[in-house]
């Protein structure tokens, strides 16, 4: 993860590190790669534009999640993360973000704001607009598709999410 001095690290356990776990240390190996600009998987069909949908126009795929403290936890703050894909037709580099939100909350708060600031006046802000920025500045374009994945909703709260993530102007 690229820290406030965007530093790349890699946190590890040490008592896993120490028993030389071939797979343990695969697995370290392939989060690094990837935060260092590495490709651990491509697609051939992604290579070659055969994919349905993703490949007929310039196409971003978004995922997006909340992650709740334990029961009891009730002081912990709710985690929202969202994650973009970066390259296309390659879809296999993507860019996550990370936001605390109010306990329990499913509905990401930070997906999605329009500011109003006295000396800039009215503007587009949240995770999405970040994404969608990164995005541009990786392919050059701005996406002509979008796919969201949207995790941990349940039947009920569908319709509400619906609205206040992907229901915006």
């Amino acid at each position: 993860m690229r820290g406030e001095l965007g530093i790349i690290s890699q946190c590890c356990q040490p008592k896993q590190a120490m028993k030389c776990n071939k797979q343990y240390l695969e697995n370290v190996a392939l989060k690094i790669n990837v935060k260092a600009g590495g490709r651990n998987t491509v697609l051939v069909d992604a290579l070659s534009r055969r994919m349905p949908i993703v490949s007929e126009k310039l196409t971003i795929i978004f995922g997006a999640d909340v992650t709740h403290p334990s029961p009891g936890e009730d002081s912990s703050p709710s985690i929202a993360a969202a994650v973009a894909s970066m390259d296309w037709p390659k879809i296999s580099k993507y860019r996550g973000l990370v936001s605390a939100q109010h306990h329990h909350q499913e509905l990401i708060q930070d997906i999605y704001s329009l500011v109003e600031d006295p000396q800039k006046g009215t503007f587009h802000a949240g995770m999405i607009r970040e994404l969608l920025i990164s995005f541009r500045k990786s392919t050059g374009y701005k996406p002509q598709r979008i796919i969201f994945y949207r995790d941990g909703v349940s039947e009920g709260q569908f319709s509400q999410v619906l609205l206040n993530e992907l229901g915006r102007d």
